[in-house]
């Protein structure tokens, strides 16, 4: 949100438990965290116009859970996130809306 000559960004959506489908909808906030209990399959839901999106994702158990994306992500350098209880990882995508695709990328190991 634009206010003045300052820029005010929203607060990070708490999605809480992944479990094996999530459906992140990026009309609710650029910035969302997601916490993986299992192999999860995500759905998206396009936000209203072009933007760059983050999705934090935190291990649970130590598991090694990974995200399996729609078929209009692509994701350069590969898409393993890291293992390890409480490990974080970070996808950034840049939302286009006349292709409606979402070009990301994978940072992954933050402890």
């Amino acid at each position: 949100l634009h206010k003045g000559t300052s820029f005010v960004f929203n607060g990070e959506v708490a999605n809480g438990n992944s479990g094996t489908n999530f459906a992140v909808n990026w009309r609710l906030g650029n910035k969302q965290a997601l916490t993986l209990t299992a192999t999860c399959t995500l759905t998206f839901t396009a936000p209203e116009g072009a933007t760059n999106l983050l999705l934090r994702a935190v291990q649970s158990n130590g598991a090694a859970y990974q995200f399996t994306y729609p078929s209009s992500v692509k994701i350069s350098g590969g898409t393993a996130l890291t293992t390890g209880t409480n490990s974080i990882d970070i996808v950034s995508f840049y939302y286009n809306p006349t292709s409606g695709s979402y070009l990301g990328l994978t940072s992954t190991n933050f402890v």
